[in-house]
């Protein structure tokens, strides 16, 4: 069940997101003008059946434009962001994340300015997730308002699935599809998927190296799959990625 704010507050929290929007978007559009694309290169690993290859891949990287002013120019301090920011926040759309004082005790009712920076930017990821899929000056308001629904959607429920995939290193022959458990289904691991959870990051983490090695990876003909719920409280972490919500 998603707690949903009545339809006259929800279409002023839209409209203070779309001004919101406009403003980051102008200001990306000025940028790029004075400034040009900001490209970085990137590795992707494609695979087939027997192997793998390395290649450059360039992407655009428009938050790094606003990383890279945020002490002159604190994104998160402009008027737009500030009322976004404090409507969603003071309506429960937006929670409070987890946060410590400097002994390391929980604060339990953070003010808007403690966690002002980080509202600001889970408001960034719809906006940036139309312009990752979307030319910058084609960008329509209906675009980012089904962005913006779909982020809203998680920012209120209560729970989450997540998408659970566990390589298989020893199994060379299986069943096409089958049902381990009501949780977890043995599938044929597809050069496709392999590339899509390998270049994902989901076998790395920040600090550790894969647990995993390249070539072994390539080898792994089977995956378990399944799904776990995690319920969320009101004061929560942000969450970077979410499959689904409920």
């Amino acid at each position: 069940m998603i707690r949903q704010p009545n339809p006259i507050q929800a279409e002023h929290l839209e409209n203070r997101f779309l001004t919101f929007a406009n403003k980051v978007l102008a200001f990306l559009g000025s940028k790029v003008t004075s400034e040009g694309m900001p490209i970085y290169t990137t590795t992707w690993v494609s695979f087939t059946e027997s192997s793998w290859k390395e290649e450059t891949k360039a992407t655009i990287d428009y938050l790094s434009i606003l990383f890279r002013v945020r002490d002159s120019e604190p994104f998160w301090k402009w008027e737009e962001s500030v009322h976004c920011a404090k409507a969603h926040w003071e309506a429960g759309v937006l929670p409070s994340p987890a946060m410590t004082d400097a002994a390391g005790d929980r604060i339990t009712s953070p003010t808007f300015e403690q966690i002002q920076y980080w509202l600001v930017q889970e408001l960034l990821r719809p906006v940036l997730e139309v312009i990752d899929s979307s030319n910058i000056s084609m960008l329509d308001s209906q675009q980012l308002v089904a962005s913006y629904r779909s982020s809203k959607e998680e920012w209120l429920a209560k729970s989450i699935s997540v998408e659970v995939i566990v390589p298989l290193l020893n199994v060379e022959d299986a069943p096409q599809i089958q049902a381990i458990s009501p949780h977890f289904h043995l599938l044929p691991f597809s050069a496709e998927e392999k590339a899509r959870v390998w270049n994902m990051g989901a076998l790395r983490h920040s600090g550790m190296g894969a647990p995993i090695d390249l070539m072994t990876f390539s080898k792994v003909q089977f995956v378990l799959v399944g799904s776990r719920t995690q319920r969320l409280t009101v004061d929560r972490n942000f969450l970077v990625e979410r499959k689904s919500s409920s």
